[in-house]
């Protein structure tokens, strides 16, 4: 069964997203989707984005690794993420061209990192991000694809 749809980024795209998390708190609010002008931005600049059950996932790619960022607005997500990932490098094989997968997530949402371990995924460590200006500190969560 296909878990996974690549999506073609253009407005329509960024409504139906915008009008999810728009509403959404925390850090929603202050990662991607902190205004409309940003989501834009960096949806049209993601090197691919994904449509999953309940969710979104867009990928940034960087000389040896890839970071997914995943928007998710359901439960369901949550029982799928090891197949989710397994399925987005199987059809994507050819951008990840054998980098690491790096999720980074802020170190205060549980749940996200609940995912990342439910995915397969392993705590690296630490680092700072900014969002919307403000320093977060978050945890770097990787994976490495084996026969996939």
């Amino acid at each position: 069964m296909r878990r996974i749809k690549i999506l073609d980024v253009g407005e329509k795209l960024i409504d139906e997203i915008w009008d999810c998390v728009s509403s959404a708190s925390g850090f929603y609010s202050i990662g991607d989707g902190f205004s409309k002008e940003h989501l834009r931005k960096v949806f049209f600049e993601s090197d691919i984005v994904v449509e999953v059950e309940s969710g979104y996932a867009r990928v940034e790619l960087f000389d040896d690794f890839a970071e997914i960022h995943v928007l998710v607005f359901g439960p369901s997500f949550f029982a799928e993420a090891k197949e989710n990932l397994q399925e987005l490098y199987r059809e994507c094989k050819g951008i990840f061209k054998n980098r690491e997968i790096r999720c980074i997530i802020p170190s205060k949402m549980r749940g996200f990192k609940r995912l990342a371990k439910y995915a397969g995924m392993s705590f690296q460590g630490q680092c700072s991000r900014l969002l919307s200006g403000v320093a977060i500190s978050c945890d770097v969560f990787t994976w490495r694809p084996e026969n996939v």
